[in-house]
């Protein structure tokens, strides 16, 4: 039988217009399945532009990857801006640390950062695009 498991990370798709008014608010997560509960998180914005995203409880029960939403005043309904990953918790992480994102002639693209706690990456934060 399968248990099922946790969000163990959130990914922000290319800094996208998430048309947010609120400048913080919700993650929304919509598990097809019924059986995932527990998720939470949250988002930032600036200027309806989504910055960063947040994982505060990876939940459980999940046996696919929840759809996620940006929950506050004006977000888009689009669902392909924050990707949740599903595992059993990553572990071997045991600091935040610097995200670099290259072009394939290794042109450095956008920059961020990522938060750890208790082994996990738990958000993710786009510093410069």
């Amino acid at each position: 039988s399968i248990a099922g498991t946790q969000i163990v990370q959130l990914l922000m798709s290319d800094a996208k217009a998430c048309g947010c008014q609120d400048p913080s608010g919700p993650l929304i997560f919509v598990d097809s399945s019924g059986r995932g509960s527990g998720a939470a998180g949250t988002y930032s914005s600036v200027g309806g532009v989504l910055t960063s995203v947040s994982l505060t409880s990876g939940g459980r029960g999940y046996l696919t990857a929840p759809l996620v939403q940006l929950g506050g005043s004006g977000c888009t309904s689009d669902t392909s801006i924050v990707i949740a990953s599903i595992g059993a918790g990553g572990t071997g992480c045991s600091a935040n640390g610097d995200l670099i994102f290259t072009d394939s002639e290794g042109g450095v693209k956008a920059t961020g950062y990522y938060n750890v706690s208790q082994g996990t990456i738990v958000g993710i934060a786009l510093t410069s695009r």
